[in-house]
């Protein structure tokens, strides 16, 4: 594919901010960290005791913070001990999580008067990690033909410093992010994510970037605002996002408000993708278990991809954050995983991008010809869809978006159980299987996904189909479910954003 897709530049509006400290005063003295001490190897699940040296001549450090600039783990935040004098000694203890990796924390310590110190690094390795091949894609330069820009919305949900110091226009939901993190958007991340895709002469530019209060975020059809539907907390005051289909329905609803509300600030953000960052230390309760979260994406129209970073530092790439990017907008742009996408060639490829983002030093980013094609295929019909979109909001369509509620070619698109329980009863593993008529493209981009639910209202993934060429199916496990009524719903997504869904009430027997 020739050409430019679209190539865009930032609005001064979004790159002019006035900021001291993270939210700290301009008069009373920050503390500072003078010093770090931590193992820099750790076995494979075990731990390591550190020490933190800090000054503050107030003597009024409140808490002592550790942010995720690298890999995947989560925000820590320790209780400063009274400080008997200006200078204070800390211990803490660092767990590693049960995979192997390399691990690059921030140490600040924070006042009263909420200033921060400047950060100090700490990096260690837990076990082994698996070297995989994103040094060595980085160091490789292809040509871009194509260059997709990105709406990021920064969830201001209390679990990110990258977060932390925006300015909000009085009572909106958008609001500024500080400079340090529109540069490292600008001059890392960007650059880094066109790294990884350029092997498909793909590349990637900044719309722009806003952070979100998620309760100032109303849903349309919804009592409530986007934190309500989002998030939950737990005992602990953790942030945990709700059940799957919940929080993606959530945000499917929340994009349309906020790509209108950045698009009244920024009218290029009309022809962009969507990424949606969360804290390094939020949580999802999905398939009744209880993990973190490190991204998913949620294709068609509006789609958008959801990843979560914990803190942007000048010159430190989150290769981590950036390859988990990496792997969800390729959901956006096609790609399945592998033995899920029709690609038999993507399972013998241990270093591809789609088998997962892998754990730094060097995450997996590789990317086969076949994924290429299809992705560029998909990059044609994204650009189409974001033109006239585009061109309707230009005419004063406001935020209509064709797919978002009720696509374009939907009214014609049909769902029909093909294979379902015999005589409703569903025993041990079955085979669920719909076939579809009246949609206008699967044959670029389809998916079906699968779910059932007790009550009809909290419906809960089976499994996800992205290969239309032969039908959609999956199989589900009911082994482990209890006796008793159930219903299945299985919706059907095109390239167009047409979409059509079926459900069933079957029982679920020993």
């Amino acid at each position: 594919m020739g050409g430019t897709f679209w190539a865009i530049g930032v609005g001064t509006a979004l790159t002019v901010a006035v900021w001291i400290g993270l939210g700290g005063s301009a008069w009373a003295a920050p503390p500072e960290i003078l010093s770090v001490e931590f193992p820099t190897r750790l076995p494979s699940q075990g731990e390591g005791i550190g020490t933190v040296v800090y000054e503050d001549p107030d003597r009024d450090v409140v808490e002592i913070r550790l942010d995720v600039v690298d890999g995947r783990y989560r925000r820590v935040v320790l209780p400063a001990a009274p400080m008997a004098d200006a200078r204070a000694r800390q211990r803490f203890t660092l767990p590693c999580w049960p995979y192997d990796q390399r691990i690059t924390l921030a140490v600040r310590a924070v006042d009263a008067a909420g200033a921060s110190s400047a950060p100090k690094l700490i990096t260690f390795t837990c076990g082994r990690p698996a070297l995989h091949d994103f040094d060595a894609q980085q160091a490789q330069a292809f040509p871009v033909e194509s260059t997709i820009p990105l709406n990021v919305f920064i969830l201001d949900d209390g679990e990110t410093a990258v977060a932390e110091g925006a300015r909000f226009e009085a009572d909106g939901p958008l609001g500024r992010p500080r400079p340090e993190v529109l540069d490292a958007l600008r001059s890392i991340v960007m650059p880094t994510l066109t790294g990884v895709w350029d092997q498909c002469g793909v590349g990637f530019e900044l719309a722009g970037a806003w952070v979100v209060r998620p309760e100032r975020v109303k849903l349309a059809g919804l009592p409530g605002s986007l934190a309500d539907w989002l998030y939950a907390r737990d005992r602990a005051g953790r942030a945990i996002l709700h059940e799957r289909r919940q929080a993606i329905d959530a945000l499917q609803r929340a994009i349309s408000a906020l790509w209108e509300a950045a698009r009244q600030r920024n009218p290029q953000a009309a022809r962009a993708l969507n990424v949606v960052v969360v804290g390094a230390r939020i949580l999802a309760r999905w398939d009744g278990a209880l993990r973190p979260i490190e991204g998913f994406a949620q294709p068609g129209r509006p789609g958008f991809a959801v990843v979560r970073w914990g803190a942007a530092l000048p010159g430190v790439t989150p290769r981590q954050m950036v390859a988990t990017l990496a792997h969800e907008l390729g959901h956006l742009l096609g790609l399945g995983h592998p033995g899920e996408d029709g690609l038999p060639e993507t399972s013998r490829d241990p270093h591809n991008l789609m088998k997962g983002s892998g754990t730094t030093p060097q995450p997996r980013a590789h990317l086969l010809p076949s994924q290429c094609r299809v992705a560029r295929r998909t990059l044609v019909q994204l650009a189409a869809w974001m033109e006239a979109r585009a061109a309707d909001a230009d005419a004063g369509a406001g935020a209509a978006t064709p797919g978002a509620d009720s696509p374009s070619g939907s009214a014609q698109a049909r769902v029909r159980w093909v294979s379902l329980c015999p005589g409703g009863v569903c025993s041990g593993i079955v085979t669920l299987e719909v076939e579809v008529e009246g949609f206008p493209d699967l044959q670029s981009f389809g998916f079906a996904l699968f779910e059932f639910s007790r009550d009809g209202e909290r419906f809960i993934e089976i499994g996800v189909d992205r290969t239309p060429s032969d039908g959609f199916r999956v199989e589900w496990d009911t082994r482990a479910l209890p006796e008793g009524l159930y219903i299945v719903r299985a919706t059907v997504t095109d390239a167009t954003g047409a979409r059509a869904h079926v459900t069933a009430r079957v029982e679920v027997r020993r």
